[in-house]
């Protein structure tokens, strides 16, 4: 992702120096050269568009023609229309006429958009609300122009407008994809104030324009009206999928392009008509044949090029593109189940480096490793069609929260864990790796409260889909995890009212565990009991203190030093969640061997010297591939959104600290909304935190914050002391080594139950 930023800074750079040539220029050309110039450019690009539609245009590295093809045709597009868009903000407030046809320009785009938002019904997409912000925008900036506002003036309110129009249009949108298809009317109520207001002053505001300003608009916007039925007419025939690409759509589409080039080429359709010409055939201007042929022939032309478009665009799609995930093995056709190991019926090993290589084909960096960012089924490919659905247990290594994840692919960012798997489970890995080979494995955060999620030394048993990762290096991984269980010894009151050292199981299942569903499954593992715990003859005895005991059912095996539960859980309804916490230990088990401290740790607050913004702009430094960063002055870059995200491990147990909370240098806020972590632990044992997390940079990485750095350490940990010498010590304080920021806790103690 950070190359294919990289490019578009550079991409953009060179544009922007076109752009501003361009500006200069044109103001000095004749109203037929420059209308010329780019009605020519427009019709290349639609061409370029049209002849790439008949060749497969997989962008396939290996392909060079293709992949100079398809960059030909993108850098063509992108010079239209931000060609367009400069021409068009020059030309504002230059004349009454030109600011009438932006108005009309404007009304044009903002239908579009808002044409595209009822298509979606729901879906996001980046076209509808850039082209209703610009839309949106312009119409307004022209309307206050005509109105006689200053310059600087009209394009200020006109941005404000356009963003104001575009956000509520987002909520809308927002709320009806949340509420699965709900009507408008159930937005909340500030959401319908601040949208009828805003029709109210834009309707008032077209009413008065068109009394004052109604024979100069007349024309432009009955244009534009023509131009939105034809557009309007051309996306509904074509269908969602053709123009913005998502998980269903059936071809690559040049990623939205398409539209974007056709209304550019409308827009200057409309804006380039000459004032006082009704139709086409009306204007004969005084000059040579040539400079009539000049305007003359691409209005002729442009129509063929649509309807050609609107024929021929039918690229060949990614493979992967439209893929779908399986819900079901081959092997087990009956219902989805968790593979732990091979079939006999269909044996296989550890997948290859070679097996990687032939799904995830754009190993180098260009404009193909796009469809990572926008298909799921590109970026995390499946391994094999037979084993879509896994199961691997081990000894979890490291887990921490990522800094960065592709926003188009992510509802939230991904808890990343890495488990050195059982001998039994290393079939998963790729190349196989022997015993304590390292299998990675994704949850996103969001759907993955922080109460349930493992501890690094812990046992824990994962269950999900089994891909390749191919925005990255050769490795397999459980993506995303479905079943999270994880195992460990505590001490305990609540099996028979005494404290007891037992085995705690907890699982979190969940079939909606981010941008990829995954189907609802039963859930078995074996857990192995304490053996510190049991005494000669002992009963083994299971208690579900967190979930519905009617979804659990477990069997006891073996016996001694061997005695296991085998556990079995019932999945949760399709696209819900559930979580579950067993103690197993023995009847009558012995004491603790030594005295006991029952402590609670309680967050105070944290202060924020260091909000990290600045920070954020090295990534600029980091993104910068092929161009040495001595030479890139990190203030370049862009900071960061100012946005927190912190979570806190004490001893066994996550809690939230910070989710997506705005923050400040020199700021201080209350940690009372945190959860105390309880516990009940021998008196001569450390007490363990640690801090991950990271400072908002979205696309690019976050800044760490256990490190302070954009490319530093994920997690930072510290002994904190023994809790019995903390009790009573009042506030308790951290600050890292690099000074961005303070945690305020304290801790406090009570006398261990009896039984």
């Amino acid at each position: 992702m950070e190359i294919l930023l990289a490019w578009a800074a550079y991409l953009t750079l060179g544009v922007a120096w076109l752009v501003f040539g361009w500006s200069w220029i044109a103001s000095r050309l004749p109203r037929p050269a420059r209308l010329a110039i780019l009605w020519f450019l427009a019709g290349v690009s639609l061409v370029a568009l049209a002849v790439s539609a008949q060749v497969p245009h997989d962008y396939r590295p290996t392909d060079l023609t293709e992949l100079g093809r398809a960059g030909a045709a993108l850098f063509i597009e992108l010079m239209v229309a931000v060609s367009g868009g400069t021409a068009a903000l020059v030309a504002l407030g230059r004349r009454s006429a030109d600011a009438a046809g932006l108005r009309a320009v404007g009304t044009y785009l903002a239908g579009v958009g808002l044409v595209l938002y009822w298509m979606l019904d729901g879906e996001a997409s980046l076209q509808a609300p850039c082209l209703l912000l610009v839309g949106t925008a312009m119409g307004a900036a022209a309307a206050y122009r005509l109105a006689r506002l200053p310059r600087y003036l009209s394009v200020a309110a006109g941005l404000a407008s356009g963003l104001l129009v575009m956000l509520a249009a987002e909520t809308l949108r927002n709320l009806r994809l949340n509420s699965h298809g709900s009507s408008p009317g159930a937005a909340p109520r500030y959401v319908l104030l601040l949208a009828g207001i805003e029709a109210t002053i834009l309707l008032l505001g077209a009413a008065l324009l068109a009394r004052r300003r109604g024979r100069a608009l007349a024309g432009p916007v009955r244009r534009a009206g023509l131009g939105l039925a034809g557009t309007g007419l051309v996306l509904v025939l074509r269908g969602p999928g053709e123009w913005l690409p998502h998980a269903n759509a059936g071809s690559t589409t040049l990623y939205g392009l398409p539209l974007t080039l056709l209304v550019v080429a409308v827009g200057l359709g409309i804006a380039g008509w000459p004032a006082g010409a009704r139709r086409p055939w009306d204007w004969r201007p005084a000059g040579s044949g040539q400079r009539y042929a000049l305007v003359m022939v691409p209005l002729v032309v442009l129509p063929l090029l649509l309807a050609g478009l609107v024929v021929l665009w039918h690229p060949a799609p990614d493979r992967c593109s439209v893929e779908q995930y399986a819900q079901t093995s081959p092997l087990t056709p009956a219902g989805p189940a968790w593979a732990s190991s091979p079939d006999p019926a269909s044996p296989r090993g550890a997948p290859d480096v070679a097996a990687f290589d032939r799904v995830c084909p754009y190993r180098t960096a260009g404009p193909a490793q796009l469809a990572y960012a926008i298909y799921p089924t590109c970026k995390w490919a499946p391994v094999d069609a037979n084993y879509p659905l896994v199961q691997a247990s081990g000894i979890l290594r490291e887990i921490d929260v990522s800094p960065a994840d592709s926003p188009w692919l992510h509802t939230s960012h991904d808890v990343e864990f890495d488990m050195a798997v059982d001998p039994a489970s290393t079939w998963l890995v790729l190349g196989g790796g022997g015993p304590g080979a390292l299998l990675h494995v994704e949850a996103e955060t969001g759907p993955f409260p922080a109460a349930y999620r493992p501890v690094a030394g812990e046992r824990v048993t994962v269950a999900g889909r089994w891909i390749f990762d191919c925005g990255h290096d050769g490795f397999t991984e459980i993506h995303p995890a479905a079943v999270v269980a994880s195992e460990r010894d505590e001490w305990r009151t609540e099996l028979q009212g005494s404290p007891q050292q037992v085995r705690v199981l907890r699982v979190w299942m969940n079939n909606a565990p981010g941008f990829v569903d995954v189907p609802a499954a039963p859930f078995d593992t074996q857990v192995a009991l304490s053996t510190s715990a049991m005494d000669p003859g002992a009963t083994p005895i299971v208690r579900v203190v967190a979930g519905s005991p009617a979804a659990v059912r477990w069997r006891i095996e073996g016996t001694g030093s061997g005695t296991r539960v085998a556990v079995h859980l019932a999945p949760p309804a399709q696209s819900g969640s559930a979580y579950f916490e067993l103690l197993l230990g023995y009847r009558d088990g012995p004491p603790p061997p030594g005295s006991l401290v029952s402590y609670t740790v309680t967050f105070d607050r944290l202060a924020v010297r260091d909000d990290l913004r600045d920070q954020a702009r090295d990534t600029a430094r980091a993104m910068m591939g092929g161009i040495p960063v001595d030479l890139i002055d990190p203030q370049l870059g862009l900071p960061g959104t100012g946005h927190w995200y912190m979570d806190a491990i004490v001893d066994h147990a996550w809690r939230s600290i910070l989710a997506d909370a705005p923050v400040e240098s020199g700021g201080s806020y209350s940690l009372a909304a945190v959860p105390p972590v309880q516990a009940l632990a021998p008196g001569d044992e450390d007490l363990l935190l640690a801090i991950t997390g990271y400072a908002e940079n979205d696309p690019s990485d976050g800044v760490q914050l256990a490190s302070g750095r954009v490319d530093g350490g994920p997690l930072l940990e510290w002994e904190a002391g023994r809790p019995a010498d903390l009790c009573g010590a009042g506030e308790q304080t951290f600050t890292p080594p690099h000074g961005a920021w303070t945690l305020s806790y304290h801790v406090s103690c009570a006398d261990p139950p009896h039984a």
